[in-house]
């Protein structure tokens, strides 16, 4: 290859890179950030199941503080939206005709509004109607949902994701008198999963008697106390910055002698040897534990985490204390 291909090449990579560029840009403009949806007057049918009260109160009462979406779950949701529109193409190849398709509704007793995917008229069903909602997710969470035989594996899921899924139904379901319905789950590449849903009264139970509390918390304008701490859930929380939820699970009575232990071990671990020796006393080893090794905590203005982790095939703990500067303690 001589330099004149090699120079022809390169201006030709940059102009197609350039291209490639433009194109990706008006696909991202074609995503704009969207603006908050005033929900104060309404609880989300989707979010029913939500571990969290003060979340489900945060969405009524700071709805416009709400963080958006990035960029990423923008195309994600556009995504799903698409897969959704092809099950409904799909039933409708079969014979079955959608009715009803994202229709709106709300329930004033429980102040609940939602959305329902659409249904069926499946012939000679004894009930006429059967409604259905499409769930579409990733391929970590399908493979999880992909094994379940029987709705309820999914309401006891561990990820609560998950267990939100079959709430959405179950209230439409209720709030219609209707007794059954279908959970459609689909993921790219993958073969749709058609659950069965029987209107579960316990369920409903449950997530009502939440919803109450929340409305009661809207209606005097007041926030439930802060869950237990969960980094999975909490971390990527939409309402994280105003709840600032403190990463630990539990707080600690400590005697002045160990408060002047812990403020000496932050101020010593420029001196390596004191610092060894209150390690020893506060922290330890896993055959000589220390005072809080393995503990997550505040103690007075003390924040202790530890993680486990595996090193060379073995769980072990990391123990980190900090002192936590003025502002940044749970009772400021």
């Amino acid at each position: 290859m001589d330099r004149t291909q090699d120079l022809d090449e390169r201006i030709l990579l940059q102009e197609v890179n350039e291209i490639a560029y433009t194109i990706s840009a008006k696909m991202d403009a074609e995503r704009p950030e969207w603006e908050p949806s005033n929900h104060e007057k309404s609880n989300w049918a989707s979010e029913a199941a939500h571990p969290c009260n003060r979340f489900l109160v945060y969405c009524r009462l700071n709805w416009a503080e709400r963080k958006g979406l990035d960029l990423p779950a923008r195309y994600r949701v556009q995504d799903g939206k698409r897969y959704e529109s092809m099950i409904r193409g799909d039933l409708e190849a079969v014979g079955y005709e959608v009715l009803l398709n994202q229709a709106s509704f709300r329930w004033e007793a429980f102040e609940i509004s939602g959305k329902i995917d659409g249904m069926i008229a499946p012939p000679g069903y004894s009930y006429r109607r059967l409604p259905f909602e499409i769930k579409c997710m990733g391929s970590y969470l399908y493979e999880r949902v992909l094994r379940a035989r029987h709705v309820r594996e999914l309401i006891e899921s561990p990820i609560y994701w998950i267990r939100k899924i079959p709430s959405q139904l179950n209230i439409y379901l209720l709030l219609q008198a209707l007794p059954a319905g279908l959970l459609i789950l689909k993921s790219q590449g993958h073969k749709p999963k058609i659950l069965p849903m029987i209107l579960d009264y316990d369920l409903a139970d449950q997530n009502l008697e939440r919803l109450i509390s929340v409305n009661e918390h809207v209606r005097k304008k007041t926030y439930p106390p802060k869950m237990k701490y969960d980094k999975k859930l909490c971390d990527r929380c939409d309402f994280h910055h105003l709840c600032l939820p403190v990463p630990t699970q539990e707080f600690f009575q400590i005697s002045p002698e160990i408060k002047t232990l812990l403020a000496d071990y932050c101020e010593a671990k420029t001196g390596h040897r004191e610092y060894t020796r209150l390690h020893a006393k506060l922290i330890g080893s896993k055959d000589d534990p220390g005072i809080f090794r393995g503990k997550n905590l505040v103690v007075d203005d003390f924040e202790i985490s530890s993680t486990e982790f595996k090193k060379a095939g073995v769980l072990t703990t990391r123990t980190a204390i900090d002192r936590m500067v003025e502002g940044d303690l749970p009772w400021d």
